[in-house]
């Protein structure tokens, strides 16, 4: 028979939607590893400064970056990504040194989640710029050495269906 999705658009849940009785943040119990999803911060005008900052910096690098181009066009078609060239943005750049003190605060309220024992302090590795242009994928891949992966979208296109896993 068919399953209830079967046949239907799905479509994620909305960040203003509590499930189960939770309200936000929350941790969806439907896979194997546990998905955290909440807004970076509330205060929009300190999100819109971040943004801009990192939009700045993504086309900065998109530019000048001749290590980075040359790994993308052999890698990322269509696109540009500083991973192949500058995975540690983290250490050089302000607004991405910025974004990880606020992540920083999402990652132990989701480890609190988790009630595990004995978790080392954990800290940011690598942080890079990947930009999509029309046609671009971002092929299935993991991150097999990370204890806790993330994904913050500065920008997307209207209709954008999102991340998938």
């Amino acid at each position: 028979g068919a399953g209830p999705m079967e046949g239907a658009a799905r479509e994620g849940y909305p960040m203003d939607v509590a499930v189960e009785g939770r309200s936000s943040p929350f941790v969806l119990p439907q896979f194997a590893v546990q998905i955290y999803r909440e807004k970076l911060l509330r205060d929009e005008d300190s999100l819109a400064w971040l943004n801009a900052e990192l939009l700045k910096e993504g086309r900065r690098l998109r530019e000048t970056d001749e290590d980075g181009k040359a790994w993308s066009e052999q890698n990322y078609p269509g696109g540009y990504t500083s991973y192949g060239s500058q995975r540690s943005l983290n250490r050089i750049c302000p607004a991405a040194s910025e974004l990880e003190a606020w992540l920083t605060r999402h990652v132990r309220t989701y480890l609190a989640t988790l009630q595990l024992e004995g978790v080392p302090e954990l800290f940011m590795t690598d942080c890079w710029i990947n930009i999509m242009g029309p046609g671009t994928e971002h092929i299935f891949h993991q991150h097999g050495s990370s204890t806790v992966s993330g994904t913050y979208y500065v920008q997307t296109p209207a209709g954008c269906p999102g991340i998938s896993f």
